[in-house]
């Protein structure tokens, strides 16, 4: 407002058409930057509020009208969890008993289906030393699997980690379930294909089944770690309601490391790093469940300055159809990896590294590698890494077969000796498959694609199938393995619905 009357004001005072243009300008500019708050290209947003440890100071940073403005955003997101049954009518079922019986004869009733839901898919012989590990979990922001594919020495995106890849159990066939950094976030700790599930009323009823709360329920300490302010969507308040003890966030680790600097998103991930090396050498009497975000791969694609650039061959990229930023996401591709690898080089020479568990993933894959039409591409649309490392599982060939985000955590928790409570959105990864099960291994996402090591199609349309290049000459549609994925996904939504409308109707 003064800027606006300061604007009306030298409208009216003489003065000669060059200084009115000039201040013009200047008024022009100083409203722009003050509605955007920011001279950078992003705007700043609800999560920029976040700008203490204090929660009480953050709540009063945000002025009236703003405030209105992110409850009513968030109340667009709420999502309508009064209908059960929504979900899967939208997969093809008419009730949760159909869709049950696609996956086991056994089931009779919804107290049947409940209780199968909630069951760990078989569960390998867990030695008694890796039961209670602590687990270290990474979600890596925009960890695509294709770089990966091209690492050599002089393309090389792999940085320090490069010697842990070989040493890691590696699931080189897997997709992720969505593709934001939000929804696959809340698909891995919630299992839950509805997104945003946690916006509106939901965020503030604790989930049962919720990863977090299934680690606190067995004795575990559980932190969410992030290089982000904890402010993006509520993390900061929904994220303690679903089990979690701590949320440590950039705002924490300035405050314990004072040379850390603000970026668009928060500070560098090396904190994070830091502070990992940190809480791990500490005493704890309880084991420790580190659910970590990273951020600084993520656009405008910058990195700290004390980094080490690597100069890589970008020519065999100049005649594809790759974003113009794809040198500047790799590099901050490299900066991800390079900061994983240099915690992993420096921890395991910590006395905890035998006691841990640590296994990473991508969110979703990179926007800059270019267009996924072509059939030789079409594998890598969705695909992210999948590794795991301290296992005293056996990792067999299996791990080449398609998979996803949904087997996650049904393939960490058993590992630690947690086998029911939470929603088996997928398979066990370190079940070996028998040779007549291998064609019925499957990677989906929540949008409604499917594939199989032989091709992909949308869920429920056969006509939608296309073999992949080279495919084999039996390539052809598979009905049940398409029932058995829509099947999984609207039972998962049918129970989420079911637990939150028992609860918004009383």
């Amino acid at each position: 407002l003064f800027l606006y009357q300061a604007l009306e004001q030298v409208l009216l005072v003489p003065s000669s058409k060059v200084f009115q243009l000039l201040i013009i300008l200047v008024l022009l500019f100083l409203i722009l930057f003050f509605a955007k708050g920011t001279l950078r290209s992003i705007a700043l947003q609800k999560q920029h509020t976040t700008i203490t440890r204090s929660s009480f100071l953050n709540d009063r940073v945000i002025n009236g009208p703003m405030a209105f403005y992110y409850a009513w955003q968030d109340r667009k997101m709420d999502q309508q969890l009064l209908f059960p049954t929504q979900g899967l009518n939208r997969w093809g079922f008419t009730s949760p008993i159909e869709a049950g019986k696609v996956l086991s004869s056994s089931i009779k009733d919804e107290a049947d289906l409940k209780t199968y839901l909630l069951q760990a898919p078989q569960v390998p012989q867990v030695p008694a030393s890796d039961k209670n590990k602590n687990l270290v979990f990474f979600l890596m922001e925009s960890w695509s699997a294709e770089p990966l594919r091209y690492q050599s020495k002089d393309f090389n995106v792999a940085a320090q980690l490069e010697p842990w890849l070989a040493k890691a159990c590696h699931f080189d066939n897997f997709d992720s379930l969505q593709p934001g950094t939000h929804p696959s976030l809340e698909a891995l700790l919630f299992s839950t294909p509805i997104t945003p599930l946690t916006q509106g009323p939901a965020g503030k009823m604790n989930m049962p089944w919720s990863v977090a709360q299934l680690y606190k329920n067995a004795g575990y300490s559980t932190i969410f770690l992030t290089s982000g302010r904890s402010g993006w969507r509520n993390l900061n308040q929904v994220l303690h309601q679903q089990g979690f003890d701590e949320v440590i966030d950039a705002s924490d680790l300035m405050h314990l490391y004072p040379e850390a600097k603000l970026n668009v998103w928060g500070v560098w991930d090396e904190y994070i790093a830091q502070y990992l090396k940190s809480r791990l050498s500490s005493v704890s009497q309880k084991p420790l469940f580190i659910f970590v975000l990273t951020t600084t791969n993520h656009p405008p694609y910058e990195y700290p300055n004390e980094h080490q650039k690597i100069v890589r061959n970008m020519k065999p990229w100049s005649t594809t159809d790759a974003s113009k930023e794809l040198e500047a996401n790799l590099d901050t591709y490299t900066y991800a990896n390079d900061v994983l690898g240099k915690f992993l080089n420096e921890f395991q020479s910590n006395p905890q590294f035998s006691n841990t568990l640590i296994a990473a993933t991508g969110d979703h894959n990179m926007r800059t590698l270019g267009s996924y039409s072509e059939k030789d591409r079409q594998l890598l649309s969705s695909q992210v890494p999948f590794m795991i490392w301290n296992t005293n599982q056996k990792c067999t060939n299996d791990r080449h077969l398609p998979a996803h985000h949904g087997d996650v955590f049904p393939t960490l928790l058993p590992l630690m000796g947690i086998e029911k409570g939470f929603l088996s959105t997928g398979r066990n990864l370190f079940q070996k498959m028998e040779s007549e099960q291998l064609n019925n291994a499957y990677a989906v996402q929540y949008s409604g694609q499917i594939r199989n090591k032989e091709a992909r199609w949308g869920l429920g349309q056969a006509s939608s199938y296309t073999c992949y290049q080279g495919g084999d000459k039996s390539c052809r549609y598979d009905d049940a393995i398409d029932r058995q994925a829509r099947a999984k996904i609207a039972l998962s939504d049918w129970y989420i619905r079911s637990f939150f409308s028992e609860r918004l109707n009383q």
